[in-house]
């Protein structure tokens, strides 16, 4: 009896098998898996799964292939017993066949909606052939070290980095089918983000700083809260470098029934300030303001000077953008298009931000984060108002500046044709 056909079918269904565990391990849902095991009484096998997943997709590709090549011999074989070409034809879209459509657009389809559910069911079988494979795996392992070392790529093996993607991904697919909002998008891009932001970014620099003198009377804290609208004011000691406090309008209104208001100065109710470095990120502030219960911090730079504020509100418009109340003035946007290549840019803009939202590739460099710092450098100083510099295709001209700081910048693409800016 001629036992090749059943071979070969053994060998196919092995091989569209295996393709369905492989297109499951990539095509997985972490929390939807997490509830299955659970469901199956399984909630401890998750983390084991999720530390083994990746010698798991090279345990499934070496079996893969394997029975690929094994199904592919098979049918030859069997062929080359037969000296029909009606034989050779039908064997030859019997491989078509299996490779294509069995191996590849089954699997894809069986997987795409049911992988959590393939996983939890073929554990025990994937754990069975990785055990077979360990000593292929680790070979297959030192060749990637190899091959690595000899090409100067960096090592990618980062957990964090894979669940940024996966959450990026689930964002990306949600926009397109129409279940997220672009507010939304934008929302959970900037959480995605937080955690790897500093407080350097976002802070209010200390040129922009309003803050009282030590001796300042209550009267004109008074006077000062009034103007500004703030509900907290910086103390320094002589110079803004020296913060010594932070004063409270809640405690300046409660001193004004007091006896001696007048009398009194900022020094006498201010509170402690807390100081933090410029390279904190932002999550970490937002533990130390929740387990300090202060919503104010002062920001140092390396040298123990102030390099800005930053406020609990800063944290918050960082994620859910601006919040406006009846006290914030109604500034110009921070890029405003003109038309399709001409933009004005508010100087203190993030140079990533305005990469995104024009299109274009501003250099970003560890001694500045703004347009208006990319400026300065390139220049050397502070240029005025109506100079202008040219990068790579655009023209970058300064309509507002004084003699410490640029203000407003407008970012023009040269025409393709002409070194004259499209306007």
């Amino acid at each position: 009896m001629d036992y090749m056909p059943y071979y070969g079918l053994a060998l196919l269904a092995a091989s569209v098998t295996l393709s369905i565990l492989s297109h499951a391990l990539r095509g997985y849902s972490t929390s939807r898996l997490e509830q299955r095991l659970s469901d199956a009484g399984r909630p401890d096998r998750l983390e084991r799964f999720l530390d083994r997943q990746e010698s798991l997709v090279h345990t499934i590709a070496v079996w893969r292939i394997l029975a690929n090549a094994s199904f592919v011999a098979v049918v030859v074989a069997y062929l080359l017993s037969e000296d029909s070409a009606v034989h050779w034809i039908i064997g030859g879209l019997m491989i078509f066949l299996a490779l294509v459509v069995l191996s590849v657009a089954v699997p894809i389809a069986c997987a795409r909606y049911n992988s959590e559910w393939i996983i939890v069911r073929a554990l025990p079988l994937m754990d069975g052939l990785r055990a077979i494979s360990t000593p292929l795996l680790k070979v297959l392992a030192l060749v990637d070290v190899l091959v690595r070392r000899l090409s100067g790529a960096a090592a990618t093996d980062d957990p964090d980095q894979d669940l940024e993607d996966e959450l990026r991904s689930i964002v990306t697919e949600g926009e397109l089918e129409g279940t997220l909002e672009e507010d939304e998008k934008t929302m959970i891009e900037n959480i995605i983000e937080f955690k790897d932001t500093d407080v350097a970014a976002i802070m209010t620099p200390r040129t922009e700083i309003v803050a009282l003198p030590r001796t300042a009377t209550l009267t004109e804290a008074r006077d000062c809260f009034t103007a500004d609208g703030h509900s907290r004011m910086p103390v320094y000691d002589g110079t803004i470098d020296a913060v010594v406090g932070v004063l409270y309008a809640k405690d300046l209104l409660a001193a004004t029934a007091a006896e001696g208001f007048d009398r009194r100065c900022a020094g006498d109710l201010m509170r402690d300030a807390l100081f933090i470095p410029e390279t904190k990120t932002l999550s970490e502030l937002l533990h130390q303001f929740r387990s300090a219960c202060v919503h104010i911090a002062i920001v140092l730079d390396e040298y123990g000077g102030t390099a800005g504020l930053i406020t609990i509100e800063d944290i918050i418009e960082e994620i859910l953008g601006d919040i406006v109340d009846e006290y914030d003035r109604t500034e110009p946007e921070e890029v405003r298009r003109v038309s399709d290549t001409v933009a004005e840019v508010d100087a203190r803009a993030r140079i990533s931000e305005v990469n995104d939202e024009l299109d274009i590739e501003l250099p970003e460099d560890e001694d500045y984060d703004t347009v208006g710092g990319f400026v300065l450098s390139t220049v050397g100083r502070v240029p005025k108002a109506g100079e202008q510099i040219e990068y790579r295709r655009l023209v970058i001209a300064v309509l507002e500046s004084d003699e410490r700081k640029i203000a407003r910048l407008r970012i023009s693409r040269l025409d393709q044709y002409d070194r004259t800016p499209e306007l």
